[in-house]
């Protein structure tokens, strides 16, 4: 396709750029998300979660880490509809995994004091460094201390009986 006809298509760059955003927000749901939800609500769920999420890009063969994230890097400081589009899917991810959080409290396997929002925040926070540290320490040691990383944090939330 010529590139006047993809932009005829879209309409312009930024709708162009942001069907893609979309399209990679898709795809994440589809591979990360979707196949959570049919692990039981709670710890198993969270666990779920957890390896698809960091098991996806190479699953997608997706060079790097997630596209999202490096669009969040790339717009951060860009101010616009596209940086606007971004930190609106990062919002609803944050939003998602919040209740995927506070569903493990709710089950009981979870502590009640436990803080859902910090818990997504430490959650999220051990992905994107596995993402970074894959390049520095290879993706085989990234997965060993982002796995101990995250049981450690199942560990401190969970219920005392």
């Amino acid at each position: 396709m010529s590139k006047s006809g993809l932009f005829a298509h879209f309409g312009s760059r930024l709708d162009l750029q942001i069907a893609a955003l979309d399209e990679c927000a898709r795809q994440f749901t589809e591979a990360v998300f979707l196949p959570a939800l049919k692990a039981p609500r709670g710890v198993k769920r969270l666990r779920a979660l957890f390896e698809n999420w960091i098991t996806w890009p190479q699953r997608a063969n997706l060079p790097g880490a997630c596209p999202i994230d490096s669009a969040t890097h790339e717009y951060d400081h860009q101010p616009g509809a596209m940086r606007d589009a971004v930190l609106d899917r990062q919002r609803l991810l944050d939003r998602e995994l919040t209740k995927t959080v506070q569903l493990a409290i709710d089950t009981g396997e979870f502590s009640v004091d436990t803080d859902a929002n910090q818990a997504a925040f430490e959650f999220f926070a051990i992905v994107l460094n596995f993402y970074r540290s894959k390049a520095v320490m290879g993706t085989d040691e990234a997965h060993q201390r982002a796995r101990k990383a995250f049981d450690r944090l199942l560990a401190q939330n969970i219920a005392k009986s």
